[in-house]
């Protein structure tokens, strides 16, 4: 992998240079995040970890190379925000309700509600 890397962005995702778009970028970076994370090799040697390190810093920075020289961005829009209502950013708090489509409701929402309201019965007391 560390001979691919050197080769240049488009060889270390393993794309066609005609072809690739957004997706294509985004979809072989995830692909090879799964084989070569260092969290793959957290109980092997420290040399092993550092070259998996290396080698996951090498994939990260060719998927975001890729990306804006595709004029996308490598992170859209940044960290995900929370949603906000127009009553309630007036008020100061969050929409509730956006939070919880956020994460897709069912459990998901339902721990999210739980914990909203844990803070809330703790912030008034």
């Amino acid at each position: 992998m560390q001979s691919r890397i050197s080769r240049g962005p488009t060889v270390t995702l393993g794309l066609d240079d005609s072809g690739a778009t957004p997706e294509a970028v985004r979809a072989a970076f995830l692909t090879l995040t799964k084989q070569f994370h260092p969290a793959r090799f957290g109980r092997l040697s420290l040399d092993i970890q550092r070259m998996s390190n290396e080698v996951f810093l090498g994939i990260k920075a060719a998927h975001d190379a890729m990306l804006r020289a595709l004029g996308a961005s490598p992170r859209p829009g940044g960290a995900v925000p929370m949603p906000h209502s127009d009553a309630a950013a007036a008020a100061g708090g969050l929409d509730i309700g956006g939070i919880v489509n956020l994460v897709g409701g069912g459990v998901g929402g339902a721990v999210v509600m739980a914990i909203i309201g844990a803070i809330r019965n703790a912030m008034a007391k």
